[in-house]
């Protein structure tokens, strides 16, 4: 993510929906998953959880803390994601958790994961301006 010196306003790179890997399971891949978060007061635990959909099954699990000052408050995060593996091909879900709540969509997402030349296509990530002290996740306010 870039961020304008002049407004501050986020520009997002490397966006993509697709990932091609050589071989599964994959190789370790890293990327970050990012997102804008309003309507909420207080402070607590986010959650980052990938799903294969063809089974049910978590491949991946990263928490960190998260603020907002009020309901208005506009919470940018990124979670750095540097080891996660992909056991097959097929679509894999991204959610967000608060407290063990599911952050209603659209803070969801997916991606599908294919052999490399077969699906490369862009996806949804974001990022943010300042370090959390939680280790692959940052945050910010607007």
């Amino acid at each position: 993510m870039i961020v304008d010196s002049h407004t501050q306003n986020p520009s997002l790179v490397g966006i993509f929906t697709g990932l091609g890997v050589d071989d599964f399971p994959s190789d370790p891949r890293r990327f970050c998953v990012a997102a804008f978060l309003t309507g909420s007061a207080g402070e607590g635990t986010i959650e980052l959880r990938s799903i294969r959909l063809a089974t049910g099954e978590q491949v991946y699990r990263q928490q960190g803390r998260i603020s907002f000052r009020d309901q208005t408050d506009v919470v940018s995060l990124v979670f750095r994601i540097h080891k996660i593996r992909f056991p097959a091909p097929g679509f894999y879900l991204f959610q967000l958790l608060i407290d063990g709540q599911l952050v209603p969509r659209p803070s969801a997402g997916s991606a599908f994961i294919d052999y490399k030349g077969r699906h490369e296509s862009p996806a949804s990530i974001f990022n943010q301006t300042a370090r959390s002290p939680d280790a692959g996740l940052d945050q910010s306010h607007r």
